[in-house]
């Protein structure tokens, strides 16, 4: 059965949750219970529901930051989020990357290894490293890979240091509506951050979600 992309971003959203929650979670539960063995076959359940040639993978043992950047790009690709370990593939990933023919990984070595750059290199796909110095120079460059398919009408700027699980709320949003989320540490610091002007300027929609973070 395959469900309306709206509704995949709600499952998205839980699977961004049960990275740094690995409890039992039913996503999508409207529709569909989706609940695998662990949060690798959920993440492949909820790929199932996709058509899709594109991924982007995240690892599932570090923070749900770099998942929340990336919500935008998969939407935009029609991709689905797979997850990994750091050293290597669970066998529930690897089944789903038979029909990928682009991947994007989200981070740098420490999160996710040159060697399994090398194992989805052998299957003969296009492997896309997205990294930065930082998880808000990441999110820019996520953000810049978006502009590359989709010229956006809107951006979600994000505390991406405090209170992941209400950042996951974009995250759907932002898969839906193919748009991208930039991190930040606080109001001051987005104020000095030169890098937003061309955002802030050019986009008719920003949606913020720092305030809470600052009291």
């Amino acid at each position: 059965m395959r469900i309306s992309k709206k509704v995949l971003a709600l499952g998205i959203s839980a699977l961004l949750l049960s990275v740094s929650f690995p409890t039992s979670i039913n996503a999508l539960d409207k529709i569909e219970n989706i609940q695998g063995v662990d949060k690798y076959e959920t993440a492949g359940l909820i790929s199932d529901k996709q058509d899709f040639t594109t991924a982007v993978l995240i690892n599932a043992d570090s923070t749900m930051v770099d998942g929340i950047a990336a919500s935008g790009l998969a939407g935009v690709n029609n991709a689905a989020i797979l997850l990994t370990n750091k050293d290597d593939i669970p066998e529930a990933t690897l089944q789903r990357l038979n029909r990928v023919t682009k991947i994007y990984v989200i981070g740098g070595e420490n999160s996710i290894s040159k060697d399994v750059e090398k194992m989805l290199l052998m299957r003969r796909m296009q492997v896309i490293r997205i990294d930065g110095v930082d998880r808000v120079d990441t999110s820019y460059k996520i953000a810049g890979e978006i502009e590359k398919i989709k010229n956006s009408d809107k951006m979600f700027l994000v505390n991406g240091f405090k209170d992941e699980a209400d950042a996951v709320s974009v995250a759907s949003v932002a898969y839906r509506d193919g748009a991208p989320i930039i991190l930040t540490k606080d109001i001051p610091s987005a104020e000095e951050d030169t890098d937003l002007d061309p955002w802030l300027e050019f986009l008719l929609f920003q949606y913020m979600l720092l305030e809470e973070s600052l009291h």
